[in-house]
């Protein structure tokens, strides 16, 4: 075709149609291998297709299967979740039940230690019970023995009472009680003595009031003559005021020069007003220019005279207003005055007032203090030795129930002192406790905390994982991923109940730590009230044992003192001599031992005897002495009180007080027994200690090692 020409039909050579049936043929061939080259390129593709659709159908055929064993995998995950859903409650159920269990546990825990407080309580009131039983049953056992030895005494008594009946009817007994009232008498001489000079001491004392009452008349006096001064200085301002008056009337007189200054000002307003209508008219008329030149003349001369007015009348203004405040002031100070001068003759009347009532109460007081020394000397008089056996009988009880007493009270100090121990032994072992109780509870809720906000992003994580898990539907390439998520949603379920019970438990303990600093905090509460009732019970027991103590070294310093001034010996504190009571003694045997009545009977009835005349004499001269110690201190009040009266009424007047007062309370306690030396420890440690026992001195402050020894010549 690439060489065809066209020639005209009929027209062409043989050969020439060869050759393009030639080329034809070749053409043809060209064309089917063309063909051929297609269709095995055809075949090929078909082959390559049908290998993609065997491909295919196998990979189909593969995700059929997969899908299948997906749709069966997903049917046990379904049935696993529902099982899993199905655990959850009952592992919900079961932590309720846990819970519930824990409350129990918890409940019957706090009663548990509400019971051991309870019983350690009542162990304590136990414990106190049984010692108050035992100190009851030890009362009871004393006083069955002290009514068995009060039986034993009434006998013994009586048959010293018949011993007594003998022995009085010998003369040398006779002789003995007379020797004895005369001592007696002298003694009573000597108080009634010492009561006459303590009136005296009264009479004076009322002299220093009588001079006291006269400087309170001279002040009443001052007081008069300064109010008749302030009635002068209320002259002087009525003066002043009259002055004032004047200068307010001048102040008017200068208010009429300001109104005359007012009028030169309206004169002087006229004159303008003629000069402008003069002005005015100055063309009309000429004339009348000598008359403006001689205004005109003059208007400088009334100017200055207008100024000077205007000053004075300033000054005149600043003057009244000076008045005006002058008048005030004089009348303020006028009005303070007079109240002044009021109050002052007040408390004049209330003084004087005082004063009087002061006089009449010390009359009154100066009455009855000579009608109980009437009594007194009266009572003195009509005592006799007959009382004797009484005031021994007396003396001797008194001593029994003071040793009783004093034995109960150590006693129950004792007891106290080692309840107090126990308990402060107790809150030496909690205190410890509540600090670490309280430590735990603080780390207990800080990791009951910690561990609740890791909960909670725990339950955030898992409900994101179930999600994911719910909505895994479609499978996709991406999809391929998500097969190890619901081995992760199981692992977070496992370790969200663990943290869910472990708070729990945590929650749990920190209540338990809370109720048990509550109960330790009510058990120091209530060992603290025990501790305070202990602390005053051993008070009450420490104040009557020195009390006692105190009441049986005075009895017994009666005692030795009756037998010294008995047998006309002289005291033993004077000197540190331990010796002294034995030599009053022996001299009272050897007098007793001399007489021709006792020289027939044993020395046993001897020692009887004498020991029961010897505390007779002492019970009758405690008597006497005691009255004497009620009439001193009655006049010790009243000295004192005199004192203060004294010394407030020359505070009031403004002098010091004198000290006569004070010097005869000193005088007047000195009339009191050596004894009193120990009785003023509690005043200070400027006092020297002897012992009423054994006479030993002790030097001031040492008022401690003085007590120790006290206490172990008691017990």
């Amino acid at each position: 075709m690439g060489g065809e020409f066209e020639v005209p039909f009929g027209t062409l050579h043989p050969r020439l149609l060869l050759e393009r049936k030639f080329q034809e043929f070749n053409l043809a061939e060209r064309t089917s291998e063309s063909l051929k080259q297609e269709k095995t390129e055809l075949e090929n593709k078909l082959q390559k297709l049908q290998d993609n659709h065997d491909k295919m159908k196998r990979e189909l055929e593969e995700t059929l299967s997969q899908l299948g064993i997906l749709h069966t995998e997903k049917q046990s995950l379904e049935k696993k979740f529902a099982d899993m859903a199905h655990m959850e409650r009952h592992m919900s159920r079961l932590q309720q039940n846990l819970l519930s269990i824990d409350t129990d546990k918890n409940e019957a825990e706090m009663k548990l230690r509400k019971a051991e407080s309870h019983i350690q309580v009542l162990t304590a009131t136990v414990d106190t019970l049984a010692s108050d039983k035992e100190h009851m049953s030890e009362l009871l056992r004393t006083e069955a023995k002290q009514s068995s030895e009060m039986g034993q005494y009434k006998n013994q008594v009586e048959s010293l009472q018949h011993m007594l009946d003998v022995l009085t009817q010998s003369k040398e007994m006779v002789a003995q009680e007379l020797r004895v009232e005369l001592a007696t008498n002298a003694q009573s001489k000597e108080d009634l003595l010492r009561l006459e000079n303590a009136v005296k001491e009264l009479k004076g004392k009322l002299t220093v009031l009588e001079s006291e009452k006269l400087l309170l008349l001279k002040q009443l006096d001052e007081l008069q003559k300064k109010d008749a001064e302030k009635a002068r200085e209320l002259k002087e301002l009525h003066t002043e005021k009259a002055v004032l008056q004047k200068a307010l009337d001048t102040a008017m007189e200068d208010s009429a020069k300001v109104d005359l200054v007012k009028q030169v000002e309206e004169l002087k307003r006229n004159k303008d007003l003629m000069l402008s209508q003069l002005i005015q008219a100055a063309g009309v008329d000429k004339s009348n220019k000598e008359l403006i030149a001689e205004l005109t003349s003059r208007l400088p001369i009334t100017v200055q005279e207008s100024v000077k007015l205007k000053k004075q009348l300033a000054q005149t203004q600043e003057e009244l207003v000076d008045h005006r405040r002058c008048l005030a002031d004089a009348l303020l100070v006028k009005t303070s005055l007079t109240k002044k001068l009021e109050k002052i003759d007040i408390a004049g009347k209330t003084n004087c007032r005082e004063l009087e009532e002061r006089n009449e109460l010390l009359e009154k007081n100066i009455v009855l203090l000579r009608n109980e020394l009437e009594i007194a000397k009266a009572k003195v008089a009509q005592s006799a030795p007959d009382s004797f056996s009484r005031i021994f009988s007396q003396m001797e009880d008194n001593k029994q129930e003071l040793e009783a007493k004093l034995k109960e009270a150590r006693e129950g100090e004792k007891e106290q002192t080692n309840r107090l121990e126990t308990i402060k032994q107790r809150l030496q072992e909690i205190h410890p406790e509540m600090l670490k109780t309280s430590e735990e509870t603080s780390a207990m809720q800080m990791t009951y905390l910690t561990q609740n906000e890791e909960l909670k992003k725990l339950r955030e994580n898992l409900i994101f994982l179930q999600g994911q898990v719910n909505d895994f539907e479609v499978l996709t390439e991406a999809s391929w991923n998500f097969r190890n998520i619901p081995q992760e949603v199981i692992t977070l379920e496992e370790e969200v109940q663990s943290t869910e019970c472990f708070v729990e438990s945590s929650h749990m303990r920190v209540i338990q730590l809370e109720q048990r600093g509550l109960e330790l905090r009510q058990e120091m509460q209530v060992l603290t009230q025990q501790l305070e009732t202990a602390q005053d019970r051993l008070r009450g027991f420490v104040s009557q044992r020195k009390t006692v103590q105190k009441k049986i070294v005075d009895s017994e310093e009666l005692e030795r003192q009756l037998l010294r001034e008995h047998l006309e010996v002289d005291p033993p504190f004077q000197d540190g001599s331990n010796s002294t009571n034995d030599q009053a003694k022996e001299q009272f045997l050897n007098k007793l031992e001399n007489s021709a009545t006792f020289s027939q009977k044993s020395g046993s009835q001897l020692e009887e005897e004498l020991k029961l005349r010897l505390k007779l004499a002492a019970a009758e001269y405690r008597k006497l002495y005691l009255e004497k110690q009620k009439v001193e201190r009655r006049l010790l009040k009243l000295c004192q009180k005199l004192s203060d009266r004294s010394r407030v009424t020359l505070t009031s007047t403004g002098n010091e007080p004198e000290e006569g007062p004070i010097a005869e309370l000193v005088n007047v306690s000195s009339t009191e027994p050596a004894l009193a030396s120990s009785s003023q420890v509690k005043g200070g440690p400027d006092f020297c200690f002897i012992c009423p026992i054994c006479s030993v001195s002790f030097p001031p402050g040492a008022y401690d090692i003085f007590t120790e020894h006290f206490d172990n010549h008691l017990s």
